[in-house]
């Protein structure tokens, strides 16, 4: 029974998780409605991959090098994606960590200590 009890709890955590990064991919969207260029398009991407170089943003929506870091630019302006650390070339990542808390472990009962 305690197998499945975590099991269950960490079932439910997945999805309050991903129910957060829904929302928070969302909120980005949302911060950008106004913005007619296709910032919000490298949202989608960021989410699909954290780490992007401004080359695989150029290529996927088939734009200059040029275009996608001004796309890039505009989300570190508004604070959604900041540079990568460690990751050669011109890496940006979106940091997750703003958004979402992180998991706390949960202690054991001491009926489930006992094993």
């Amino acid at each position: 029974m305690f197998f499945l009890t975590g099991v269950a709890e960490l079932a439910n955590d997945a999805v309050g998780r991903a129910e957060r990064l829904v929302d928070l991919r969302e909120s980005y969207r949302q911060r950008l409605s106004g913005d007619r260029s296709r910032a919000v398009e490298v949202i989608d991407l960021v989410f699909q991959n954290p780490v992007l170089t401004t080359t695989r943003i150029a290529q996927t929506l088939d734009t200059t090098l040029e275009s996608a870091l001004n796309h890039v630019r505009r989300l570190e302006a508004a604070g959604i994606v900041s540079e990568a650390r460690g990751v050669p070339g011109r890496s940006k990542r979106l940091d997750l960590d703003r958004g979402l808390p992180r998991a706390r472990p949960r202690s054991l009962s001491p009926v489930h200590q006992r094993r």
